[in-house]
């Protein structure tokens, strides 16, 4: 039998709340995936909600691919997963799929950008040299390796931060590469960042979050199992990172902290 959870977020004056069932056995969060997803989901439908209320329309639509050219932070579990969503494809989608993920590897090959987007810990004065490095990669214009006819081809199984990833301004500023002219919509909770929060704390010699390109060779390498713990337990971790993570954005919006460059901004 599953376990009714039920999250509460504070947003400033706001509470949110998001519910999930969780099995009550041990697991590691590659495995929680789905639940991670669904709470995400929930999350950025309240934040689409909110935006109507001040009259503001996500501007997203299917064939709008311009943030499929952007660098993509993945944490570990989504690495793998992803990397197991590659494997289970049948033979012709899965060997387009890995030449197309050489393709883009190589056109990053000896230009240091991956790794200067990921790799490093970030303070407030990192922060030119890291939005410099998102726009130089969004410059080389590579195609994310699941864009397949202008399309996700994992739609349903898209990482985190692009389901958080949406603005309520013409979709077609998005292609400006300074970003001038984008309002991307606010996902306090951020729920991208809080996987990788979770994640990272696993082992100090763990990768914190790698670009989606390198997901194929950075799994190849033999890696220590995950850690496990029972899975309501993840669930709770995941709920006080995105209460974490709210508070952070709340202080930002009060003038009081800086923000997270990490990933698509």
């Amino acid at each position: 039998m599953n376990i009714p959870m039920s999250l509460q977020i504070k947003q400033g004056e706001s509470l949110v709340q998001v519910e999930a069932e969780v099995y009550p056995f041990p697991a590691d969060l590659q495995d929680l995936m789905p639940i991670i997803q669904s709470i995400s989901d929930d999350l950025v439908n309240i934040a689409i909600r909110d935006a109507a209320d001040e009259n503001k329309a996500i501007s997203c639509k299917s064939g709008c691919t311009a943030c499929c050219y952007m660098a993509v932070p993945v944490s570990e579990p989504e690495a793998f997963r992803l990397r197991a969503l590659v494997d289970e494809m049948p033979e012709e989608q899965r060997s387009a799929v890995q030449a197309r993920f050489s393709s883009v590897m190589d056109a990053f090959q000896n230009t240091g950008l991956l790794e200067d987007l990921f790799q490093s810990p970030l303070t407030e004065d990192d922060i030119p040299k890291k939005m410099a490095s998102l726009h130089a990669y969004y410059a080389k214009w590579q195609p994310c390796p699941f864009l397949e006819n202008n399309r996700c081809s994992i739609y349903e199984e898209r990482p985190l931060i692009c389901r958080e990833f949406m603005v309520t301004s013409p979709a077609e500023n998005c292609s400006n590469i300074q970003g001038e002219g984008v309002e991307r919509l606010l996902v306090p909770s951020r729920p991208a960042r809080a996987l990788i929060a979770i994640a990272s704390q696993q082992k100090e010699s763990r990768q914190a979050v790698l670009p989606l390109i390198q997901i194929l060779e950075w799994t190849s390498e033999p890696r220590a199992p995950l850690q496990q713990n029972f899975a309501p337990e993840w669930i709770a971790l995941f709920g006080s990172a995105l209460q974490a993570k709210a508070d952070e954005s709340m202080k930002y919006l009060a003038g009081v902290g800086y923000p997270d460059p990490q990933g698509p901004v």
